[in-house]
């Protein structure tokens, strides 16, 4: 038997004694099914330990057996379209994981807003991650990070596993990350919460952890919302080591991928993710011209969508505006997620905004589009 079967079996095992506890417990391990069907094949057992969905296939609560549900009707779309086998099979392994999914997840926005997409198969030489034809056009897209892959490896298994055990627990946190930790210091780190959210539960208190420069964070049970303090209900907020401004950050971004990814291309739009900056940081970056002036500088660059997703447990009413070439929205999405998202279109670009307010739209778009998963 191969250890990727044992470790899969002893997930199967965990979900299939506990979910009938739950009103969405039967729908959640039918969801763990499939998953299990499209990810064991390429699973990396080696790092099962330290993969960024080890905490959702070990949690037994509501909201995580709705997550199991969506996520696998997501992998199911995803499986339609042309090429996705290759980056589907990435999602298991660790470190290829949050770029692989970033990949997956734009071309999941544009199928499910009706916009037909293609993986690009990968070659020696750089090409973009896909393409998608608009209005009879093909339209390169190249999805990256501004977090380097190993250090957003970390950072995204110990949000993840901190997430998750508040969610198996049943309560709520939030509070700030000094830096991004070490692989040693991050299970340091859930060692401590998973005992402070204990002891919340217990105590029906609000429990604080912190490692001075490394984490500080308040954890209540969930009937004690209004205990915590709101700006950090539900929300974990890391800063980097060595942080230039974002915007310097994003432009080199903006430089790099155009020279090279995606330097062939006729008509092409470059998707980031950005998953450290404050809400601030986000609405201020919107208004900053001089990205748009980095993109100005490429012909064939229609423009840069910039994606950052966060926790959010109460709903919100969707923010959308635009000054003309910047546009910056915020909304709700599905399981607890929220996404704030900032849009530069190319200044210089004349029609190429023709090619560029579609996918807008598939952005604006996204939280009704996801009622077809629903």
């Amino acid at each position: 038997m191969s250890t990727a079967k044992m470790w899969w079996d002893g997930a199967e095992n965990f979900q299939g004694k506990i979910s009938g506890e739950d009103p969405s417990g039967k729908e959640g391990f039918e969801g763990f099914l499939k998953i299990r069907r499209i990810l064991e094949p390429h699973w990396d057992s080696n790092g099962s330990g330290r993969h960024p969905l080890r905490s959702k296939f070990y949690v037994a609560s509501e909201p995580n057996y709705k997550w199991l549900s969506h996520f696998a009707r997501k992998l199911e779309r995803l499986e339609k379209v042309i090429g996705s086998d290759e980056p589907i099979a990435r999602l298991g392994v660790p470190e290829e994981y949050s770029g692989a999914w970033a990949e997956l997840d734009f071309a999941l926005r544009l199928h499910l807003a009706g916009i037909s997409c293609e993986f690009v198969p990968r070659t020696s030489e750089p090409t973009p991650d896909m393409w998608c034809e608009i209005k009879g056009e093909k339209v390169d897209i190249e999805v990256t990070s501004l977090a380097a892959p190993d250090v957003e490896m970390v950072s995204l298994w110990i949000m993840g596993e901190i997430t998750g055990h508040l969610f198996q627990q049943r309560c709520l946190g939030g509070g700030l990350f000094g830096r991004e930790p070490n692989q040693g210091e991050a299970r340091q780190l859930l060692g401590l919460v998973v005992d402070a959210a204990k002891r919340a539960k217990l105590n029906h208190r609000k429990e604080t952890v912190n490692v001075p420069g490394l984490l500080a964070c308040h954890i209540v049970p969930d009937d004690m919302a209004s205990a915590m303090p709101q700006e950090w209900l539900g929300h974990f907020e890391m800063s980097t080591r060595t942080r230039p401004p974002i915007e310097d950050k994003l432009r080199s971004k903006i430089d790099e991928k155009a020279m090279r990814q995606l330097s062939q291309s006729k008509t092409a739009v470059l998707v980031v993710h950005n998953r450290y900056s404050s809400q601030d940081e986000m609405v201020k970056l919107s208004n900053n011209r001089d990205v748009g002036i980095k993109i100005g500088t490429f012909p064939n660059l229609a423009g840069t969508i910039l994606i950052q997703f966060f926790v959010s447990y109460d709903p919100f009413s969707p923010t959308f505006t635009s000054n003309g070439s910047t546009i910056f929205l915020e909304h709700n999405l599905l399981d607890g997620e929220a996404e704030r998202c900032a849009v530069w279109s190319n200044p210089m670009g004349g029609n190429l905004r023709t090619f560029l307010d579609p996918l807008i739209e598939c952005q604006k778009n996204l939280p009704v589009n996801l009622t077809q998963i629903t």
